[in-house]
């Protein structure tokens, strides 16, 4: 009997598997495709394409169990939509995985299709996996399963060269976790123009549910503009007083958004509003540094610039600054789901999470908090220098586990807009396809 392969179309991430999907079919697996915007077709595999609902199998009810795709969903967070399509999709989508039946589901966790596909794999026992490139680790495959942050790996299946704990700790140490991987050049810009247009002329065929108007896109893009001058207006830099008093200093770096490292892995703690608050609140005689990403998207509001104005300990610093800098200065980082976190542990400043699910953050530089009252605790140890810090043996420990459970690569993956023309290898493809249909089996 053939294996099946699922995988869920994410618009551009199709050019990518279309190529996977050839050689999986040369190897006798039969590959479908579960498809929600029409403008995206593959050109090989066994295609099902979901009509976009009418008006009348628009309904306010769905599943209870949609409730947290909701509270994941961007196009819900951010471009002002709403639930009235989910029982359609769920329904159509739930029919579609029991007829396939498939041993492998691949698809990413950032559109409703995917969160909802995700839930039904879950109650139906069908394994789904997300493919991401390595934090930290060039040229290695990572495979998330169920929308979580947690590594998979079938024990049958061998690991591939050791990651070198001496290399490892050096790249971070010296900082080249902020040098991009990928250099697209003046491609990025033809590239999103493209698919500009594509997404509109979905939107304009009836994709409104993942594609937010060109009118609410348009508002969105010009409200960042104007909260870029207001950042900027009101941020601090590196010679401000407060680096010069006896109180402590909080890091908060925000997380782009949307973004399925927050929104989904950070669920139930998506809001950085309330987490700044929280803090602020928390530690009232510490102080907050809030800062952004240079190209930060929507996570940057109005109503955090003025919280910073009503809580006399929150800072709002310039997003230019440099991090490595900006970490030079502080005494603790708070993220959730971060790559900040990692750089802590290497450098020795204490970090404080409230994701307590993942193998990714077993550090003991990583304290892991269940409420914001335990900041207190937490702070009192830093300052009599009880803080416990992780030692090398974490970081060989950490190194182990990201070796046995992801893949090594002769090239790096990316199926971003920017780079979905990219040409991979032959052999490339080929040891990706072998990942899946070993997984499948």
């Amino acid at each position: 009997m053939k294996k099946k392969i699922l995988f869920i179309e994410n618009r551009t991430n199709i050019f990518f598997y279309n190529l996977i999907s050839k050689i999986l079919i040369s190897k006798n697996i039969e590959v479908h495709w579960l498809i929600q915007n029409k403008i995206y077709k593959p050109e090989c595999g066994i295609k099902h394409i979901i009509d976009y609902p009418s008006k009348d199998q628009l309904k306010l009810n769905f599943p209870k169990k949609l409730i947290n795709v909701s509270k994941k969903d961007r196009n819900i967070n951010y471009y002002n939509g709403n639930t009235k399509h989910y029982n359609y999709y769920y329904y159509e989508i739930k029919k579609i995985v029991k007829k396939i039946k498939p041993d492998l589901i691949i698809g990413e966790t950032s559109l409703f299709h995917e969160l909802i596909t995700l839930e039904i794999s879950k109650d139906l026992k069908f394994l789904y996996l997300f493919p991401s490139p390595t934090r930290f680790a060039n040229k290695k495959i990572s495979f998330y399963k169920f929308g979580s942050p947690n590594l998979y790996k079938k024990k049958n299946i061998k690991s591939f060269k050791k990651i070198k704990v001496k290399e490892f700790y050096e790249k971070i140490n010296n900082n080249e976790i902020y040098k991009s991987i990928w250099h697209h050049g003046y491609k990025i810009y033809i590239n999103k123009i493209y698919f500009w247009a594509l997404n509109l002329i979905a939107r304009i065929q009836g994709e409104k549910f993942n594609t937010p108007s060109v009118f609410s896109k348009f508002t969105l893009e010009l409200k960042k503009l104007k909260l870029k001058f207001l950042w900027k207006l009101f941020s601090i830099d590196l010679n401000h007083d407060i680096f010069n008093n006896n109180k402590l200093i909080v890091l908060y770096p925000l997380q782009m958004q949307p973004e399925a490292n927050l929104d989904v892995w950070g669920f139930p703690y998506r809001d950085q509003f309330s987490i700044v608050k929280n803090l602020a609140r928390t530690l009232k005689n510490e102080i907050i540094i809030v800062k952004p990403n240079p190209k930060f998207k929507y996570e940057v509001s109005n109503k955090l610039i003025q919280l910073s104005k009503k809580y006399k300990n929150i800072y709002l610093m310039n997003s230019k600054i440099l991090m490595a800098d900006l970490l030079k200065k502080v005494n603790i980082v708070f993220s959730l789901t971060g790559s900040i976190l990692f750089e802590c542990v290497i450098k020795k400043k204490p970090a404080i999470t409230l994701m307590h699910d993942t193998k990714l953050f077993q550090f003991d530089g990583i304290k892991k908090i269940k409420k914001y009252s335990d900041l207190n605790k937490i702070v009192k140890q830093i300052k009599k220098n009880k803080f416990v810090f992780s030692n090398e043996k974490d970081l060989k420990k950490y190194c182990s586990y990201i070796e046995k459970n992801t893949f090594d690569s002769i090239e790096q993956l990316d199926y971003s807009p920017s780079n979905y023309s990219k040409s991979y290898s032959r052999k490339f493809l080929n040891n990706f396809s072998n990942i899946l249909i070993n997984f499948s089996k």
